[in-house]
């Protein structure tokens, strides 16, 4: 993985979760996000 992709992902998964919190998301949409992130840490 290149350590630089990794951190554009990593703001734009931030960005969502501070996204949904703000608008009252459920904790299951922010486990769902959790996942997606953990996939594409995989990649």
């Amino acid at each position: 993985m290149i350590p630089g992709n990794g951190r554009a992902i990593a703001r734009v998964i931030g960005r969502t979760i501070r996204t949904q919190r703000a608008s009252g998301e459920s904790a299951l949409e922010r486990a769902n996000v959790s996942r997606v992130f953990s996939k594409a840490l995989r990649l």
